[in-house]
């Protein structure tokens, strides 16, 4: 039997260990005790008498490898270790079984799914940039699929939104919040939004010189930071003006500044990216100021 094979199709994040025998994981448990997400490979595994321990939130047991197993399934993503800054490993990302590219399936449904995305202005050309589709069946029923992609064009997960004004939750994500979520890679500068809609309107208006990312929350964790740094001359935070996104933006401003030039994009209060029409997002972002510790973001957003 393959453990890593089988641990790997229960959807955990795995690095290799410089030890024989033993692997890191993000620890699954951490939230179940109280911690937040574990992103740093904190549970140690031996595959080979099965022993594992948690360093952050202290789980331990002596049949690691049955406890793991008790898992609910996720998409597997297994990536190289962070400090390594390696390309990631993807091992078995999949989409869901009857996911369709809207811009060829025919039907009811992706009409419907068509006019959805029509309304948060996504046409028929970001569609077939990013190979948006959708899917009916299981837990992604009427959901548009958004697909996110690593370097080398590997898939290594989805995001679904529903359609649904009821739905709950709106998003699902394959592979929780660790991946950023890219709609252009090539420019001098990198764009950082919170959410997929924002970081296809953003594209929309960005010139040539600017790549284009979605962080899907408003943290800049290590697993996204890696490669941001190094290949980009300089970092735009455009995050919503909510409670969350000013404290993300200014977490991550304050995080970033002496390593590379970081600017920001007011947005009126209470709008965020996806929503603005291009006329509004120009406007915004050619008014985009730099940061530094003196430029208080409170007072930048006037809030």
């Amino acid at each position: 039997m393959n453990v890593l094979a089988h641990l790997r199709k229960k959807g955990l994040r795995v690095v290799p260990s410089k030890k024989p025998n033993e692997v890191w994981i993000c620890c699954p448990f951490c939230i179940l005790r109280g911690k937040s997400a574990d992103t740093e490979y904190k549970l140690g595994f031996n595959t080979k008498n099965g022993k594992m321990h948690c360093f952050r939130c202290g789980k331990s047991s002596r049949s690691g490898y049955s406890v793991l197993l008790d898992l609910d399934d996720h998409t597997v993503v297994i990536e190289t270790a962070p400090e390594t800054q390696a390309e990631p490993e993807i091992v078995s990302a999949v989409l869901p079984e009857d996911f369709q590219l809207l811009s060829r399936a025919k039907g009811y449904w992706p009409s419907k799914a068509r006019e959805y995305l029509l309304g948060r202005r996504i046409g028929a050309e970001q569609l077939i940039r990013h190979r948006v589709g959708f899917s009916m069946n299981g837990k992604t029923s009427g959901r548009v699929v958004f697909p996110i992609f690593a370097e080398k064009d590997q898939l290594v997960g989805w995001s679904a939104r529903s359609w649904f004004p009821e739905a709950i939750p709106k998003w699902l994500h394959s592979i929780g919040l660790t991946s950023a979520y890219w709609a252009k890679k090539k420019g001098d500068w990198l764009i950082l939004t919170e959410g997929i809609f924002d970081a296809l309107a953003v594209e929309r208006i960005a010139g040539e010189n600017f790549a284009v990312a979605a962080l899907l929350g408003t943290n800049l964790t290590e697993t996204k930071r890696i490669g941001m740094l190094s290949e980009y001359n300089g970092i735009v935070l455009w995050l919503d003006t909510d409670a969350a996104g000013i404290k993300g933006a200014s977490k991550i401003a304050e995080e970033l500044y002496g390593t590379v030039p970081v600017q920001i994009v007011r947005s009126a209060a209470g709008a965020d990216p996806g929503s603005m029409t291009n006329a509004e997002l120009t406007s915004c972002f050619e008014a985009r100021r730099s940061w530094t510790p003196a430029s208080l973001m409170f007072e930048m957003l006037e809030l």
